[in-house]
């Protein structure tokens, strides 16, 4: 019994050996630099313990702008280089639209969403979805981009009129969700004062418990992930997030009216393939439609918070910095108002932006 507990032990090792010495092995004599098993086994736990900035940051300085690493069992190819990069995002873009290597996790919602599309149906998605950026839609955004400011600009008015320090990041976020609300589905959140609000209630349910160490353990082992018993994300906040968006398609199918926004955008694209009068929408169609809006509500949402906040940071290290920029908007807008064309005409205003977006990354979110 105990020769036969030995053999078992011996050949359950020898197994593990032999899995980690094959998959690891599959950057050497590939003349780059790459991450051994042991310097992947440190990467995940930095990963866990560490800053994501920093961990990218301390293997581009040791490895350089190109080198081989891994994500769970599947062998990655790490690219900082921005000529590379340049080609990869652009020029030769269609062979590189598969971001992640086996993300799924089994919730529809998640697995439809365009960032974890596989080649084909991100292709589809991506067609759907660009019209969203064209010159005129953007235009049109314009209006909402300013009553929300406005509506923040009181607020801080407010708060300034206060003693005291202000918490200005709770502000940015309430104004961010403000925005990316009425942006992708035309709503009027005012957070400030109704965290109530459905579209509120599905994002913390359907997000919630996404941060942290199961994102991490998602991107880096997914396999691993898959193995566990962990929803990512809820099925409860899954199952509000559709039926939130059917109340809605349903209210907009049944009045006809027209909105410029994203969730107008999907819903169109679902519409067209059938006759006016059939307003029975399938249970995949309304996951798709949850799926790309509330991708582009909370990825949208986040990073204007994170780079607001940076930026504001950022000004008053550099009061000077601020004064420029508060000079040069004046001058804009009084002469022009807030436009689309008038945008463009504030370099510094961008040029602080893409400065803080460099400093203060919002994609390690």
């Amino acid at each position: 019994m105990l020769q036969a507990t030995l053999a078992l032990v011996f050949i359950l090792i020898f197994l593990i050996f032999w899995v980690i010495r094959r998959t690891y092995n599959f950057w050497n004599g590939k003349g780059i630099p790459y991450l051994s098993f042991t310097d992947y086994v440190k990467l995940v736990y930095d990963n866990f313990t560490k800053p994501l900035p920093e961990v990218i940051l301390t293997n581009y300085r040791r490895r350089g702008r190109f080198y081989g690493s891994y994500e769970g069992f599947v062998p990655t190819l790490v690219i900082g280089d921005p000529l590379l990069l340049r080609d990869i995002y652009v020029k030769d873009f269609k062979s590189f639209s598969d971001r992640i290597a086996s993300n799924a996790t089994g919730n529809p919602l998640w697995d439809r969403m365009m960032l974890n599309s596989p080649e084909e149906e991100w292709k589809a998605t991506r067609i759907m979805m660009s019209p969203a950026f064209t010159t005129s839609r953007l235009k049109a955004m314009i209006p909402k981009l300013i009553a929300t400011s406005d509506e923040f600009c009181k607020r801080l008015l407010l708060e300034g009129e206060k003693t005291g320090a202000v918490e200005v990041s709770e502000m940015f976020e309430s104004c961010a969700m403000d925005t990316t609300a009425a942006l992708v589905y035309s709503l009027d959140l005012n957070t400030h004062e109704n965290l109530d609000h459905p579209l509120v209630k599905c994002c913390k349910g359907f997000f919630g418990n996404l941060g942290g160490w199961k994102m991490i353990l998602l991107f880096t082992m997914s396999r691993v992930f898959k193995l566990l018993p962990l929803e990512c994300p809820s099925k409860k906040g899954t199952e509000y997030v559709k039926e939130f968006t059917r109340h809605m398609a349903h209210q907009r199918c049944a009045s006809k009216e027209k909105y410029e926004d994203v969730f107008q955008l999907c819903l169109d694209a679902v519409m067209s393939r059938r006759s006016p009068e059939n307003f029975k929408i399938s249970e995949p169609e309304i996951e798709d439609i949850a799926a790309q809006c509330m991708l582009f509500f909370v990825a949208g949402s986040d990073t204007l918070t994170v780079t607001l906040i940076w930026a504001a940071y950022s000004l008053a290290l550099h009061p000077e910095c601020q004064e420029k920029v508060i000079e040069e908007i004046d001058n804009v807008v009084k002469q022009n108002g807030v436009t689309y064309e008038s945008l463009k005409d504030m370099p510094y205003l961008e040029a602080v932006i893409n400065e803080t977006l460099r400093l203060y990354t919002p994609d390690s979110l």
